[in-house]
């Protein structure tokens, strides 16, 4: 005979353990992205801040603290996928104005690639809150479109923060050699 209320609290631990990996994958990955922004202005400081509030918030939604698991406090995932949706939209706008203000080409057009994948990246978050108010038997269930798609995203994001590494590796090596 098959505990069901075993396997609801071990698919509920799974789903919020793949959260939070993805979670501090994607924010590891942030925090090196701004660190590697050689021209650091006045207003990325309010950004930043506020993906610090964004991911506190996230980690919230995830139920981390909640020692015995239940239905009523799963994660959150439609919430975690609108705080991962603001947090690339901000990025989109950061990036934009990046694109903008640097000269250096191979620059520009690292930039207009990743714009490309921020416009993807948030098109794919829409398709994952879509899904879920569509409430699509296994499409739309708990983890299977927006754990992927947000797995998918927070990889992604770690080849976008090594290519943003080699344009601030550049930099700082020009900067120790003048």
């Amino acid at each position: 005979m098959i505990n069901w209320s075993t396997y609801e609290s071990m698919r509920d631990f799974r789903i919020k353990f793949a959260l939070l990996m993805i979670t501090m994958v994607f924010y590891v990955g942030d925090y090196l992205y701004t660190y590697f922004t050689y021209n650091y202005k006045r207003w990325m400081f309010l950004f930043t801040l506020l993906f610090v509030v964004v991911l506190f918030w996230t980690l919230q939604r995830i139920h981390l603290t909640v020692v015995k698991t239940e239905t009523r406090l799963a994660a959150d995932i439609p919430s975690i996928v609108v705080a991962y949706f603001v947090f690339i939209i901000l990025y989109l706008i950061w990036d934009i104005f990046e694109k903008r203000t640097t000269t250096d080409p191979r620059e520009v057009k690292f930039y207009g690639r990743l714009i490309i994948w921020e416009c993807a990246s948030a098109a794919l978050l829409m398709i994952c809150i879509f899904f879920d108010k569509l409430s699509i038997p296994f499409i739309s269930d708990e983890s299977i479109a927006s754990v992927s798609g947000l797995g998918i995203i927070a990889v992604c994001f770690i080849f976008v923060v090594y290519y943003k590494y080699k344009f601030w590796m550049k930099n700082e090596f020009k900067r120790l050699n003048t």
